[in-house]
């Protein structure tokens, strides 16, 4: 994504926080990575109708991420989720960074 990286790290480390997460920094790195894709790829695809990086960043994996927290209580290994209709792989590609221990699959119809 644009713009100031440790801006957007602290960002999405104090937006994690609120929401009672604790990403470790590989799971940071992945969930910016993965805006950063986002971004890249809308532009060619239309993935998404938010273009600006903060835009991405809040509505998109703050957004998914507030879905992880009652994952969370799910005991490790919970067993595999289908997220129907992910588009652009939101929230489930943020659950899979999150919850590696559970097997995520994305369907869309495109």
């Amino acid at each position: 994504m644009t713009g100031s990286l440790e801006g957007q790290r602290s960002a999405l480390e104090q937006g994690a926080l609120a929401l009672g997460l604790s990403p470790d920094a590989a799971q940071i790195d992945r969930l910016l990575a993965y805006g950063a894709l986002i971004l890249k790829w809308n532009k060619v695809y239309n993935l998404t109708a938010l273009r600006d990086p903060a835009a991405v960043l809040t509505h998109h994996l703050l957004d998914s991420l507030a879905v992880v927290g009652p994952l969370m209580r799910e005991r490790p290994g919970a067993g595999r989720l289908l997220d129907v209709g992910a588009g652009a792989g939101l929230p489930g590609v943020v659950i899979a960074i999150l919850r590696p221990d559970i097997e995520v699959h994305c369907l869309d119809a495109v």
